[in-house]
């Protein structure tokens, strides 16, 4: 019953695909119902050494299709969306069009106007939080300071510097920062 090779599939190692069929057996004989439900989770987890929690977790994951795929361990940090696309697309827009201007205004306005629009399009509002968080996915420090300055010349300052400082001997090169400190010279 199972589909041909995915791209979870192609990635997974032996040890992955080993350890994905012992699960997938020990899940099937949770799901043929030969026990309790209860005492046979139990009985797996400790077989497979991993607490309950994670045993209705996969037993959820492995329901509905029944393959080794689904199993496999997750790659890659990429996570699924949880906003809908259309509450996206008025976050990635409004924040083009208001956040990412010359004049840097705060970001509590803009937030402000995006849960107007959403609840203009009969939408769910997503939090301050959530839209923080979209902003470096959505724009590179570059694209930013290229929005944000007047100056071409500001984007040196986000780019790497090539070269290494040399110092043939200690303290040939000191740098100082004006952090305030107290100093204390002992003789």
């Amino acid at each position: 019953m199972q589909k041909g090779p995915s791209a979870a599939s192609r990635t997974a190692t032996d040890d992955h695909w080993s350890q994905a069929r012992r699960i997938a057996s020990e899940l099937d004989k949770v799901l043929d119902g030969s026990a309790p439900r209860r005492s046979a989770i139990a009985r797996v987890a400790a077989e497979l050494r991993l607490s309950t929690r994670q045993i209705y977790n996969l037993l959820a994951r492995y329901r509905d299709d029944r393959t080794v795929t689904v199993l496999l361990p997750r790659t890659g940090n990429t996570r699924r969306k949880r906003l809908p696309s259309k509450i996206e697309e008025i976050i990635a827009a409004t924040l083009r069009e208001q956040w990412l201007v010359l004049e840097a205004p705060p970001l509590a306005p803009v937030i402000a106007e995006i849960r107007a629009r959403c609840e203009e399009a009969g939408l769910r509002p997503p939090s301050y939080i959530t839209v923080a968080r979209r902003i470096p996915a959505l724009f590179t420090p570059e694209e930013i300071a290229k929005k944000r300055s007047a100056n071409p010349k500001h984007l040196h300052r986000l780019r790497p510097r090539p070269g290494y400082i040399h110092a043939p001997r200690p303290l040939d090169v000191c740098q100082i920062d004006h952090t305030p400190t107290d100093i204390n010279f002992v003789e």
